[in-house]
């Protein structure tokens, strides 16, 4: 008796590839989603942190120590804003990851 032999082996083959590789896609998207949020929060920890300080210590700051905090303040507000969209941006690649791994799962089966 023969063996069973799947004529479509090779289709089958090529898809479960393609799915592999959405994947890998799919985490590498994630992973820097993931580094972007973490980056954003350190930018956000840090201005918290250093507007409590200035609030707590405002009488003792002499008036170039208050423009270099009110400077660095607006430096760190505007990398939080330029960290934010970067996260948007990393989003909507996870979500577009996502939509072709659907779409490979969907041609595998």
């Amino acid at each position: 008796m023969s063996r069973f032999r799947f004529r479509l082996q090779p289709v089958l083959d090529v898809r479960e590839r393609v799915q592999d590789e959405r994947q890998r896609e799919l985490a590498l998207k994630q992973r820097d989603l993931a580094e972007a949020q973490a980056v954003l929060a350190g930018l956000q920890r840090d201005r918290e942190m250093r507007r409590d300080v200035l609030t707590r210590d405002h009488r003792s700051f002499g008036v170039e120590e208050l423009r270099a905090a009110y400077a660095h303040l607006a430096y760190l507000d505007r990398s939080i804003d330029e960290q934010t969209v970067r996260v948007a941006a990393c989003t909507d690649e996870v979500t577009h990851a996502q939509a072709k791994l659907v779409a490979a799962n969907t041609d595998r089966k």
